[in-house]
C-alpha cells in the first residue's frame, strides 16, 4: 500500500497525532507562496516529514481546524501531483515551474477556505483536481479558480453527472462557436435547440423524472455553468433548454481525474 493511499488507516492516525505533527512541522514556512514548493518536494521525494509539513501549512491557512478534511484534501493534492509527475519529464518540468509561482500558493490557500464546507470525500477530491489540473495547464488565476472551487464543494454528484452529460452533448458546439466569434457564443439559439432536442430524445432527460433533475439544472445555472435559453420548447412539458457555458466546459475539464 502506497504512502498516500486514501485507505491507509495507519497514515491517517499518524497525521492526527498532534505531537508528531508539531515536531515534524517545526520550521515549516507557512507563507502562501511557499506551499507550491512544499507540494513539489513531497511529490518528487515523498517523505512523512514533508507531508506533515504540507498538512501543517494548510492547517495554518484554514480558518477552521477541520483536520480530517484537511488531511484528506492534502493527500488528494499530493496524489494528483504524483500522477502528473508520472506522465513524463516534460510534464514534471511544467508542473514544477507552475508550483513555484505565487499564484499556485494563492489558489491552494483559497482552497482551504472551502475545505471546511464539506465532509464529502468526492467533493474534496474535486477541489484537489481543480488545483492539480490548473497547475498542469498553468491556469492559476485565483478568481476564476475560486468560482470553480465553490462549485466543487456545493454540487451534488447528481448535479455533476448531469453537467457531464450536457458537456458531452454540447462541448463541440461551444468550441466551434468560440472559434468563430473569439468570445462567448452569440446567436446560437437554433443550434442549441437542435442539440438539446437530440439530447432529450436520446433519453438523457426522462420527462417522468423531471423533478429529480430540475433542482440540478437550477444549481448548475446558479453557479454560472449552464444558462437557460428562452425558446419555446417542443420536447416535453417542463423540459426547458439549457446551454453549456464556457465556465461549465472548463469546470468539467478541471475536475477530471488525472489519468496515467
Amino acid at each position: 500500500m502506497g504512502q498516500f493511499d486514501f485507505d491507509s488507516a495507519a497514515a491517517l492516525a499518524q497525521l492526527e497525532n498532534e505531537d508528531l505533527v508539531s515536531s515534524a512541522a517545526g520550521g515549516v514556512v507557512s507563507k502562501v507562496a511557499a506551499i507550491g514548493g512544499i507540494v513539489a518536494g513531497i511529490a518528487g521525494a515523498a517523505g512523512v516529514a514533508g507531508y506533515l509539513g504540507l498538512y501543517a501549512a494548510l492547517r495554518d491557512l484554514a480558518p477552521a481546524k477541520d483536520e480530517s478534511n484537511l488531511i484528506y484534501f492534502a493527500r488528494s493534492v499530493v496524489a494528483d501531483i504524483e500522477r502528473l509527475y508520472k506522465l513524463g519529464a516534460d510534464t514534471r518540468r511544467i508542473v514544477d515551474q507552475n508550483l513555484a509561482k505565487k499564484e499556485a500558493g494563492e489558489v491552494l490557500a483559497n482552497a482551504t477556505l472551502y475545505v471546511p464546507r464539506t465532509n464529502v470525500e468526492i467533493r474534496l477530491q474535486r477541489l484537489a483536481h481543480i488545483f492539480a489540473n490548473g497547475v498542469r495547464s498553468g491556469e492559476l488565476e485565483p478568481e476564476s479558480n475560486d468560482d470553480m472551487m465553490r462549485a466543487a464543494v456545493e454540487l451534488k454528484e447528481a448535479d455533476v453527472a448531469l453537467l457531464r452529460k450536457i458537456y458531452e452533448s454540447q462541448s463541440s458546439l461551444l468550441t466551434r462557436q468560440l472559434r468563430r466569434t473569439g468570445s462567448s457564443p452569440v446567436n446560437w439559439h437554433g443550434d442549441i435547440q437542435q442539440v438539446w432536442g437530440t439530447f432529450v430524445k436520446r433519453g438523457e432527460l426522462n420527462p417522468q423524472e423531471h423533478l429529480k433533475y430540475r433542482s440540478s439544472l437550477s444549481r448548475l445555472a446558479s453557479l454560472g455553468l449552464i444558462q437557460q435559453i428562452d425558446i419555446t420548447n417542443t420536447y416535453g412539458v417542463g423540459l426547458d433548454i439549457y446551454a453549456l457555458l464556457v465556465e461549465g466546459k472548463v469546470f468539467c475539464e478541471r475536475i477530471q481525474e488525472i489519468g496515467l
